[in-house]
């Protein structure tokens, strides 16, 4: 194992991460994306030898408009068509240019990916692959460590959903996981909603793709809803879309990442994000609840709006004041590259002296077989 490349994958429904164990960031991002063309050469003398009927991440991400996309992962976390999927984990051994017997795979989970699944992918990596070892790990875990904590509470904001978890020791305390439906999706289909309000269409997967961006780009937590609508004519800043069409936005700006504090904008009756964490503090022992408060560690693309750890900071000691708890220091933290925190995690995992006999070999694969604690690793 000691000759072996520690890679690490974190995959999640939106964009993939992929490099190596003991590197301070990944190598390559790119979306988790299937292309297919949507168009053939009228003449097969015209086609350039590519035979290729499904490409993948980078290779379409500047033309998406000529692919049917398909994502093999859904909403939930779980892999949906394995033929796809498949197709991506080939494409990130040819980005890393290294041949899969001579590597041992970290790869990133969640909490509901199912057991099947979970089965499937120690077949995809030891077998067919015939890579040197593998290891299933969860995100939240190795968001912890990205931290160099043991206990709090990770807030992973993904595109799907929020996933609430409570770590205590660096055990998950699996009973109080949660999840929350205001992924960074949802907030995109607000977005699109209001956008075509004002009058511009939204039709296509290319301007489904501008509408993330313009959210990542226009989009900031309010810290004072109420005034900051009362007066959101200083907040509106005009747009130029690739088509050259003008797009004003005002109150929209600030009315999308809202959208986490108060589900009902958008007639949606999901728990508030901070009503959420709290049920999930008090679902575990008192002795800890404590210490979860004062490390609440964010990661994930939502969590990168302006003033995003101030407002939730806000509201957490806000809702802990209204059922009546005594007043707790709230701690959020938010490091810079924390988008990156459960590549990060694994990174540095991977390269700890302790952790190395943790890794699940073929020798150990073939002679043991799949027992509970390796699916639940």
């Amino acid at each position: 194992m000691e000759n072996l490349y520690s890679i690490v994958i974190d995959m999640g429904q939106y964009s993939t991460k992929i490099g190596y164990g003991g590197e301070n960031e990944p190598r390559k991002i790119f979306p988790t994306i299937c292309g297919y063309p949507k168009y053939k050469a009228i003449d097969a003398s015209l086609q350039t030898g590519q035979d290729k009927q499904i490409f993948i991440g980078l290779e379409i991400i500047e033309s998406l408009g000529l692919y049917k996309l398909r994502r093999p992962i859904a909403n939930g976390g779980d892999i949906t068509n394995w033929g796809e999927f498949e197709a991506i984990v080939d494409y990130i051994f040819y980005l890393l240019r290294v041949d899969p017997a001579m590597c041992k795979i970290m790869f990133t989970t969640n909490p509901f990916l199912s057991t099947e699944s979970k089965k499937k992918l120690f077949e995809l990596f030891l077998e067919k692959h015939v890579c040197g070892g593998y290891y299933p790990v969860r995100g939240a875990l190795l968001t912890m460590y990205s931290g160099g904590f043991n206990t709090g509470l990770i807030i992973d904001m993904g595109a799907s959903n929020i996933r609430i978890t409570p770590i205590y020791e660096s055990y998950i305390l699996q009973h109080a996981v949660r999840n929350v439906e205001l992924g960074g999706s949802i907030l995109d289909n607000l977005l699109e909603k209001k956008i075509q309000e004002a009058g511009v269409p939204i039709e296509s997967s290319v301007q489904r793709n501008l509408v993330r961006v313009l959210k990542e780009r226009a989009c900031f937590v309010s810290l004072n809803y109420e005034q900051d609508f009362q007066n959101r004519e200083k907040f509106k800043k005009k747009y130029t879309l690739p088509d050259y069409k003008k797009l004003s936005l005002d109150a929209e700006r600030f009315i999308v990442p809202e959208l986490m504090f108060d589900p009902t904008i958008n007639n949606l009756e999901t728990t508030p994000l901070h009503k959420a964490i709290v049920d999930v503090v008090e679902l575990c022992d008192m002795d800890i609840r404590r210490s979860l408060l004062q490390n609440i560690f964010i990661t994930g693309g939502s969590s990168l709006f302006p003033n995003f750890e101030t407002r939730l900071k806000q509201e957490i000691e806000k809702e802990l004041i209204q059922r009546g708890k005594m007043y707790q220091n709230v701690k959020i933290i938010a490091p810079k590259g924390r988008a990156l925190s459960n590549w990060v995690g694994g990174s540095i995992l991977s390269q700890i002296p302790e952790f190395q006999n943790s890794w699940i070999t073929r020798k150990k694969y073939f002679s043991e077989g799949l027992s509970e604690d390796m699916l639940n690793a």
